[in-house]
């Protein structure tokens, strides 16, 4: 449970990213957040929840926390490949930002646009779990666009 966050706590994002044979994106993907995070100034945390791939990929992410720091590269390996929406629902458990982002380790979501384009507000995993729809998703995403006051050219 992810109690609600008064006006005057910080925005904290967490990035959720699950993994399976990303022993070569790995790196290159945390490096992309944390430098984004990093030059913009949000609080943030990666959760990094591996499916136990046979190639290596939490040994990587290990080195990786060691590199950032554990409050910034979180890991939450599962025992063995149990799928996306599941890992998704794990991250969310162990989630502590009142934004939560859902990525691909394949570097199919674009970096730079991943607070705009997958910011959800989190009150609670029920609360979560019933809003996640597009309608309401993409409703959030240009509220927060708004709230930011983010150049016309990022809001799509």
């Amino acid at each position: 449970f992810v109690s609600p966050r008064s006006m005057d706590d910080e925005d904290k994002y967490t990035v959720l990213l699950p993994t399976y044979e990303e022993r070569e994106n790995l790196p290159l993907i945390i490096w992309l957040l944390v430098k984004h995070f990093e030059e913009s100034g949000y609080n943030y945390e990666v959760i990094v929840i591996d499916d136990n791939s046979p190639d290596g990929t939490l040994e990587v992410a290990k080195e990786l926390q060691r590199l950032y720091g554990q409050e910034k590269i979180v890991l939450r390996p599962r025992p063995s490949k149990l799928g996306l929406g599941t890992a998704y629902i794990h991250g969310i458990k162990h989630a502590t930002g009142n934004f939560i982002i859902l990525m691909d380790a394949d570097l199919s979501h674009h970096v730079c646009l991943c607070v705009l384009v997958y910011v959800m507000p989190v009150y609670s995993i029920g609360h979560v779990m019933h809003t996640c729809n597009t309608a309401q998703v993409h409703t959030g995403v240009h509220q927060e666009a708004e709230r930011r006051k983010l150049r016309p050219s990022l809001r799509h």
